[in-house]
């Protein structure tokens, strides 16, 4: 079986929909999926990091600030949480990020 890795980038903001943070939403989703092995949560705020982790999903490691910046390049971002990941033992076979500005992508999931 395939190592697939849910990756939810999130920024040093709380943004909500319907009073959930709107990182919860791809949590859930990403809990729901019968492909997905693990949810990771990546952050460089920690509160944001321990609501993660009540939700079900894993911040193995805040970010750094060079990769917490608004403007950082995703691109950049994932090859940093991918060394992070490795650095722990975690080799996913395939990664999807979930773009936590896109609440109902359940139905690309399942």
């Amino acid at each position: 079986k395939l190592n697939i890795v849910a990756v939810i980038p999130v920024r040093d903001e709380n943004l909500e929909l319907a009073g959930k943070p709107l990182f919860e939403y791809s949590i859930n989703h990403a809990k729901q999926s019968k492909y997905i092995k693990k949810i990771v949560v990546s952050t460089g705020d920690g509160q944001i990091a321990s609501q993660a982790e009540l939700l079900g999903a894993e911040v193995p490691f805040l970010r750094d600030e060079e990769h917490s910046h608004f403007d950082v390049i995703l691109e950049k971002l994932m090859q940093y949480v991918l060394q992070e990941l490795e650095k722990r033992g975690v080799f996913p076979d395939i990664f999807v990020m979930l773009e936590i500005t896109f609440p109902f992508i359940l139905s690309l999931l399942l």
